[in-house]
């Protein structure tokens, strides 16, 4: 956060019994880049209630205050009311759009987190605070602006309009020095505008203090030339909102993960909200928070559930209800695999293995793959073992299974599951138990692995030939993207008969907890702070929801590859996402270089962590990925 209250500005508030504030982007900023798209939110409002549209509102309600100032030329200021008098509209529809722009401005006014220190200071300090204000709205409705913000210690406040002066002329300062009955030497005035709040009190010889108007304090992101004005909308209130206190992983929760969480929920709910008896489940382990957040924008709206399952749960399961060689072959890897290791990874043990295996003419010691390994001699040695021993030892499993997906509610056909892509494995694997459709939401979709899916399978990002040049930006940090969504229990081993405890979770231990229960609790005070605005989302694209976090994982600082690369990741292997050695050792060990990155799960922070200077990273990428 920007540091406005310096030892400059204490001591002139020391030195100064009254201080005076000006309102607006002083002590209040408005959620929106500037003040004129308030009129663009108000034909926005307007339009959604009524059949009848209104266009370009924002160009009739700026010409219409330039019209009224030319009709009250002998006024120094004018009022709402006398604004809206100059709209060469119907009477009634003036009268409603100015009602929905004194609600937009209470709506859209939030306190100015740079200044509140300054503020608080003058309270506990026992000085007199005021406020000075060049402003169209109503007394009334300024001072209901201010308490909505927790200004609650004002002991005046001064409107131009209502008291026909200003402080761009300067008549205005010389009312508030005579209303109060103090020297000009104990004023000092905060505010803004260059000539309103810096350079006419100082032709009135009283104090004053000049801040900057427009501060960035986000770390991550900054508004775009040719946003949207909800993108606006949006950056906006990130910027107003944050807090510099915060470290940057509750920073990149709140500003880069925070919107895509509710942009995504709020899709969801838009898509199921019409699907009779539809229930939600939330798959293990990337969409725990994911639920927690739909949950705090649309509480018992839609019906949900959280689903422990995984590729391991559902492994055992699966093959005893489509237990077929065929089916098998299809589950294994074109990875060479010894026929003991692709066994044992389904949870096969089958005693006496090699010497079954030498009577069917099959080398126990080859390694085989899905291709080589569908011949007729391991076809008969399925059909007489593999099959018998599924049949024998995978019924308990897949009877769990069907107990503890009956005790949360699913029914196939009815049931949607929810998860972070890519493939669907999930939703195939529950359609194959069944053998019944399942319907799937994902944020992103990739296509190919379950081509027969397709129609029953939907992005948000991206799916089918949508948005392909964004999945192949998210597929270059996709581990990394995933840990942010990450759960911090096991994975999902199997079910138990005790329906009392039902799941079985394997041992855990991860080290990015803390990192990521900091990311998620900012993701879920945006959700909660952003309800107001929601509705928003309906105009934001998502190239401008997703920019923060695509510019992370793909152009990332060499602060930021630091990081984020040492964060650990626990796939198949275990390590850091992005942590090479120092360039002098790859120097003399050159082989190293290709065999670390290889095993980083984030190669783009990792060459810009070794490098650190700036080059196209993600088209080296790319290039190294073809």
């Amino acid at each position: 956060m920007a540091k406005i209250f310096n030892k400059k500005l204490k001591r002139a508030i020391d030195s100064h019994s009254v201080i005076s504030f000006d309102v607006f982007d002083t002590l209040i900023k408005r959620n929106c880049l500037e003040p004129k798209d308030i009129f663009l939110i108000v034909e926005n409002e307007y339009n959604k209630i009524h059949e009848e549209k209104i266009a370009d509102f924002q160009t009739k309600r700026i010409k219409a205050e330039e019209k009224a100032r030319l009709v009250h030329s002998n006024s120094q200021d004018v009022t709402l009311e006398q604004i809206y008098e100059q709209l060469e509209l119907d009477e009634e529809i003036s009268f409603e759009l100015k009602n929905i722009e004194v609600k937009t401005e209470l709506d859209f006014c939030v306190i100015n987190k740079n200044i509140k220190e300054v503020y608080e200071y003058c309270v506990k300090a026992g000085k007199t605070v005021i406020c000075v204000s060049d402003m169209y709205l109503e007394e009334s409705v300024i001072k209901q602006i201010l308490f909505n913000a927790g200004y609650n210690y004002i002991d005046k406040l001064y409107v131009s309009s209502e008291l026909n002066k200003t402080k761009y002329t300067g008549s205005l300062y010389d009312y508030v020095v005579k209303d109060l009955n103090i020297k000009k030497n104990d004023l000092l005035h905060i505010g803004d505008s260059k000539r309103a709040d810096y350079l006419m009190p100082k032709l009135k010889m009283i104090s004053s203090y000049k801040i900057k108007r427009t501060v960035n304090n986000c770390k991550y992101i900054k508004p775009g030339v040719n946003d949207s004005i909800d993108a606006n909308i949006l950056y906006s209130f990130i910027n107003n909102s944050v807090d510099g206190s915060e470290d940057d992983y509750y920073r990149l929760g709140y500003e880069l993960l925070g919107p895509l969480v509710v942009a995504f929920c709020k899709w969801l709910y838009e898509n199921v909200k019409c699907q009779p008896n539809c229930k939600l489940f939330f798959c293990a382990r990337d969409m725990q928070f994911t639920q927690k957040v739909f949950n705090q924008l649309f509480k018992d709206q839609i019906a949900n559930e959280y689903l422990y399952i995984s590729r391991t749960s559902v492994g055992k399961p699966m093959l005893y209800k489509n237990n077929t060689f065929d089916y098998f072959m299809s589950t294994l890897t074109p990875k060479n695999l010894l026929i003991s290791e692709m066994l044992e990874n389904k949870g096969i043990n089958i005693s006496n293995l090699d010497e079954l295996l030498e009577k069917y003419g099959i080398n126990p010691k080859q390694e085989y793959n899905n291709s080589t390994l569908k011949n007729e001699a391991f076809n008969r040695f399925y059909n007489e073992y593999v099959s018998k021993y599924i049949e024998e030892n995978f019924k308990t499993e897949y009877e769990n299974f069907l107990k503890y997906m009956d005790s949360i509610g699913f029914v196939p056909g009815e049931a949607v599951v929810v998860d972070l892509g890519w493939n669907g494995t999930i939703q195939y694997c529950l359609q194959k138990i069944y053998n019944k459709a399942v319907k799937g939401y994902y944020l992103g979709v990739e296509t190919g692995l379950y081509n027969n899916m397709q129609d029953s399978m939907s992005g948000y990002l991206f799916d089918g030939n949508r948005n392909q040049e964004i999945s192949k930006k998210v597929y270059s940090f996709k581990s990394l993207f995933e840990v942010f969504f990450s759960a911090t229990h096991g994975t999902t081993l199997g079910y138990s008969a005790d329906q009392t405890n039902p799941v079985i979770l394997g041992e855990y231990e991860n080290l990015n907890s803390n990192i990521i229960d900091t990311i998620q609790k900012g993701t879920k005070d945006f959700a909660d702070g952003f309800k107001l605005y929601e509705k928003l989302y309906d105009e934001i694209d998502i190239q401008s929801i997703l920019e923060g976090l695509i510019n992370l994982g793909t152009r990332p600082t060499y602060e930021q590859a630091c990081d984020f690369g040492d964060l650990n990741f626990d796939n198949l292997t275990k390590g850091k996402f992005a942590a090479p050695r120092k360039l002098r050792f790859y120097l003399f060990h050159p082989q190293m270089l290709k065999k670390d990155m290889f095993a980083s799960e984030w190669k783009i922070g990792f060459m810009k962590r070794l490098l650190k200077i700036k080059l196209p990273y993600y088209s080296i990428y790319t290039c190294l990925k073809r």
